[in-house]
């Protein structure tokens, strides 16, 4: 829109992964400054900002700035520009990558916004069907129980996932062989490296691959038996303020533990995802998301990161991953006590020994007065035959 010394064009702006976009307007004015407002579609921030560019021709660059109402800044400069058209990139205050363009349709702004990210965002591979693959059940924990009975617990199935320069997290679900993680973890490799918490390592092929669902399933070259695996929630959703406890490799800084919530469940089928606070960081993905019974209720699969958005991380829920991916789960007996995730809940050893000596305590108490019962019958009736 020209107006007197200026012209307004709809401005388009993308940060991070692209989680949502962001749309306003850029005014530009004759003699080489310039506004911009915009505010998210799905996020409620807002923010405003100027320029400063330079015109040969029909042709323009320059900088600018921008402040958000959730306190983020972003620098960044003109890639190309025009009178009507134009685009660039930066770099916001909380090191994510920020795109704008103006004067293009939001379809054509999103695939140079993918472009001009280029590494910065996921790969994915070509789609994989996995072989059959039979899955048991194991116990999970009592309830309530302490981080570190948990970390017990499924840290010996957590692995480290190097896929080229690129790594990542996943956790052994069959107790020796089969690893699952997410598919941008693995991105286009065959062949990826994996390393336990006890140090030692193995190499694996990948066997399954959805970047529909972002899952991907490892097979090892060497399996690793795990005697005492931790469960996976198949059969229940898990409750919205649930404490859980996250298990990743953040930033390559090894083995990492973080705490938080069940923040909400998010859409259905194979769309549905566990949203949580639970802190999470680039390595974290592919990684166990586990309940106070020791149960992994889901995957990691990332954190959105973007202007006005912080603490927000999803996670898939491991029944929608094992569905997808075709596994098969193995019932358990109907008899049994489970949990809402469908596992057997382990029983107190010490306490069973104990109910069965004070059975047996008992036992023998009533052997000893029927025993002293007969002897006084046999006493008396011998007295009465003499």
């Amino acid at each position: 829109m020209l107006s007197g010394c200026s012209l307004t064009v709809p401005l388009l702006v993308f940060s991070g992964n692209g989680e949502d976009v962001y749309k306003g307007t850029a005014t530009g004015y004759l003699d080489g400054s310039g506004k911009i407002q915009f505010s998210g579609t799905k996020f409620d921030v807002k923010c405003t900002g100027s320029f400063q560019y330079q015109r040969t021709g029909f042709q323009g660059w320059g900088t600018g700035t921008a402040e958000c109402s959730d306190g983020t800044t972003a620098n960044y400069k003109f890639d190309s520009a025009t009178s009507s058209k134009g685009s660039g990139s930066g770099e916001d205050s909380k090191g994510r990558f920020f795109f704008f363009a103006y004067g293009y349709k939001e379809s054509v702004a999103r695939i140079l916004f993918e472009k001009a990210a280029g590494y910065r965002l996921p790969k994915f591979g070509p789609e994989l069907i996995p072989p059959e693959i039979i899955i048991d059940r194991t116990f999970s924990l009592k309830e309530n129980s302490t981080t570190q009975e948990i970390i017990e617990k499924v840290l010996p199935q957590t692995v480290v996932i190097k896929a080229g320069k690129k790594s990542g997290t996943g956790f052994v679900i069959d107790g020796k062989e089969i690893i699952i993680t997410n598919s941008h973890v693995v991105g286009l490799k065959d062949n990826v490296d994996i390393a336990y918490s006890d140090n030692t390592s193995t190499t694996g092929s990948v066997i399954g691959r959805s970047s529909t669902i972002d899952i991907a399933l490892i097979k090892t070259y060497k399996p690793k038996i795990l005697e005492n695996p931790a469960p996976f929630c198949y059969g229940g959703n898990p409750q919205i303020g649930e404490d859980v406890i996250a298990i990743g490799n953040p930033i390559g800084l090894g083995t990492t533990i973080t705490k938080g919530i069940v923040s909400g469940l998010r859409g259905n089928g194979i769309k549905k995802q566990i949203q949580t606070d639970t802190p999470v960081n680039p390595g974290n993905s592919g990684g166990p998301l586990v309940n106070n019974k020791g149960e992994i209720i889901g995957i990691v699969t990332s954190k959105i990161g973007a202007i006005g958005i912080e603490k927000i991380a999803f996670a898939i829920p491991t029944q929608e991953a094992i569905d997808f991916m075709q596994i098969k789960v193995n019932s358990i007996s109907p008899d049994k006590e489970i949990t809402d995730c469908g596992n057997e809940i382990k029983k107190n050893k010490s306490l069973i020994n104990w109910i069965w000596i004070f059975k047996g305590e008992i036992f023998f108490k009533l052997l000893s007065v029927v025993l002293g019962v007969i002897l006084l019958f046999v006493v008396i009736k011998s007295r009465f035959n003499k």
